[in-house]
């Protein structure tokens, strides 16, 4: 099921309006995260890419520097809109990570960071990203999980506590490993919440400076303490033979 259209703006005016530092200003410390780190091991030099959640398009920037072909989708009109301003070289595309515009089997790989805990039904998701790859391709998903035990969260941060649909960790993985081969998960993000905070201060992350500055400060602390388990999910998936 599809994110309610007043759920949706709401998450368009806290994470993609043009005048929150969060998508632009705030995501320049993001080489510090796991994310580059797998799109360079297992996604960079592939001959096709989709980026599933695109956001404003920093990934497939990223990629498309490292001669990397790769594109993106997203649900949000504005996110879409400043992805084709910040980048107007890249394709982007609306539409849900539940039914993507690709015919079968287009991409070598395909990524989506901090998308499937959105969706209603995150399983569609995972079907169609298996649709879209080649025999042999990978996946990359990133999930953010209430914890590694099982207890259902009740609640986001603030820019999306109104549309997560959780579902904790280990049923992420297996719900994958019934399409996918897993070749690969671990548990991070110990120091990956200090963002929380705007839970309680709000009106302090509408100044840019301020929000810079707590982003920069978890990005380096994430990275000086990868190796530390948290509550998020990392998988690799290779599509196996139909």
């Amino acid at each position: 099921m599809l994110l309610s259209l007043v759920a949706l703006k709401k998450y368009e005016k806290h994470v993609w309006d043009v005048k929150n530092p969060v998508g632009t200003v705030s995501n320049a410390f993001s080489f510090f995260s796991p994310y580059l780190r797998m799109l360079n091991r297992h996604v960079r030099g592939k001959e096709r890419v989709l980026d599933i959640g695109c956001g404003t398009g920093k990934y497939v920037a990223y990629l498309l520097s490292k001669g990397t072909h790769a594109e993106g989708v997203d649900i949000s009109n504005k996110a879409v809109s400043l992805a084709r301003k910040y980048y107007p070289s890249a394709t982007f595309k609306v539409a849900p990570a539940e039914k993507l515009p690709y015919a079968d089997k287009t991409f070598d790989a395909v990524y989506s960071f901090d998308v499937l805990e959105h969706l209603g039904d995150p399983e569609k998701a995972v079907k169609e990203i298996k649709r879209v790859l080649k025999k042999g391709g990978i996946a990359l998903i990133q999930y953010e999980t209430s914890d590694r035990t099982g207890k259902r969260a009740t609640r986001n941060n603030r820019n999306n506590s109104s549309i997560s649909s959780w579902v904790p960790g280990r049923k992420m993985l297996e719900l994958c490993s019934k399409h996918f081969k897993i070749k690969h998960y671990f548990f991070f993000g110990f120091f990956r919440r200090f963002s929380y905070a705007e839970d309680l201060f709000g009106i302090l992350y509408k100044i840019p400076v301020v929000n810079f500055l707590v982003r920069a400060f978890e990005s380096v602390f994430a990275y000086v303490f990868r190796k530390w388990r948290g509550i998020a999910l990392f998988a690799v998936l290779e599509k196996r033979a139909d």
